[in-house]
């Protein structure tokens, strides 16, 4: 997938490091740590003193989005944020200054990406192919439930649904390939290798 290391849902990081409303994920690097928040900012954050999280200071604020931001990743060049306001947003990762915007056209609950495609999964039980050279959503898929976790690997990714499933698709075709069940409610949160998939549900 991207390569930073993600949580998501709501943090307590508000309370102690500046944002002004609930934070729908928190994003880090073995450099820097970025709250994305449903106050329409991501903060980024660089560590003081090594290996003390309470040194941790607010560096830059990336404002732009026209509502609270729902989701972010980045790579070694790029922060990706989507928002309320229906687009994706990319920053550079190295001056923060935006560099272009998505408009997707729909609320985008998760996304991941790799160098040329972004998938986004919308409030709207569709997923999103976006090729980032045209800055257009290219096409689209319709799913019957909605999809909480995107996680992209080689020429296949896999889904987590609002139903308890995960569904493992081929990129080119946009084909299902496998559909596993067990979770009983939400699956929210994907990680996978080439020998194992490991996930985290409600249940």
């Amino acid at each position: 997938s991207s390569g930073s290391t993600q949580s998501t849902g709501s943090s307590g990081i508000n309370a102690e490091y500046g944002d002004t409303n609930s934070v729908s994920c928190v994003f880090f690097n073995k450099h820097h740590l970025i709250s994305a928040s449903l106050d329409k900012t991501l903060r980024v954050y660089q560590e003081g003193t090594v290996g003390d999280p309470t040194t941790y200071t607010c560096e830059n604020v990336l404002e732009g989005h026209e509502a609270g931001v729902t989701h972010g990743d980045m790579n070694e060049d790029h922060i990706f944020s989507s928002g309320e306001d229906l687009t994706i947003r990319l920053w550079c990762a190295k001056f923060y200054n935006p560099i272009r915007t998505i408009h997707c056209g729909a609320e985008i609950r998760h996304f991941t990406f790799d160098q040329d495609l972004i998938i986004a999964a919308t409030t709207e039980k569709k997923l999103l192919f976006v090729d980032m050279k045209r800055e257009l959503p290219s096409h689209s898929i319709d799913m019957v439930d909605t999809v909480n976790f995107i996680w992209l690997y080689g020429a296949r990714f896999l889904t987590g649904d609002s139903a308890g499933l995960l569904k493992e698709w081929d990129l080119p075709s946009g084909a299902l390939l496998r559909t596993l069940h067990g979770h009983m409610a939400e699956v929210y949160c994907i990680q996978a290798n080439k020998n194992q998939i490991f996930t985290s549900s409600f249940d």
